[in-house]
């Protein structure tokens, strides 16, 4: 088994999301309303375009503190920003890495904070192997069923050879709840991912 591998700490500024969850390798529009947020953005987007993104514990606060976002987010780079006319804001990003948020160090004007960056905890056994065929399956049988999940969505699947992609590809495809999207950003091994993930899908195919 290839362990998790923690990188250095680096400072970066953390936006607070609030029903949003973004996986590693996944691009994911965001609006950004809230001014601490739009002024983050602003900052980041004509510097090296990388920010932390923290979902919030309660999506309804609408300034939360440190101990009101979770401990696990994900590094991620805006891809492009616009601004339209009723002054909100959309980025589009990609996420990068997991990130485990360790001490603030700034709060205004928003939050920056050490960022541990995580890597996937994999190996090559048979059992992940077998783990990923029945969630593949799985996932085409949730696709067929269902008439809000577009068919490329499985295409799109069968095309990803990396188990970690083709996690957190389904868990950012599927209409999951808030703590179970946060459970599987925080999980770094694949398998105990692809594990939780078949359990979903399983249920999802019995509704």
């Amino acid at each position: 088994l290839k362990e998790s591998i923690r990188q250095p700490l680096q400072e970066l500024p953390i936006l607070p999301l609030r029903d949003v969850g973004v996986f590693p390798a996944m691009v994911t529009p965001l609006i950004i309303s809230r001014p601490r947020s739009m002024r983050l953005v602003e900052e980041v987007a004509t510097g090296d375009r990388t920010l932390c993104l923290v979902s919030q514990k309660s999506p309804d606060q609408e300034d939360p503190a440190p101990e009101g976002l979770c401990g696990f987010g994900t590094v991620a780079m805006i891809l492009k920003m616009l601004k339209f006319p009723d002054g909100s804001v959309r980025i589009i990003v990609q996420g990068v890495a997991r990130a485990r948020i360790g001490t603030y160090l700034q709060s205004d004007p928003y939050f920056r904070a050490g960022v541990e960056t995580l890597q996937d905890a994999t190996d090559d056994s048979v059992e992940l192997q077998a783990l990923t065929r029945n969630v593949l399956a799985l996932f085409q049988r949730v696709v067929s069923l269902s008439p809000s999940l577009p068919d490329e969505l499985h295409v799109t699947a069968m095309n990803l050879e990396d188990p970690c992609k083709l996690a957190d590809f389904i868990a950012s495809s599927m209409n999951l709840p808030r703590e179970e999207k946060q459970a599987l950003l925080e999980t770094v091994s694949v398998a105990a991912r692809l594990k939780q993930i078949s359990r979903f899908l399983t249920r999802e195919a019995q509704v």
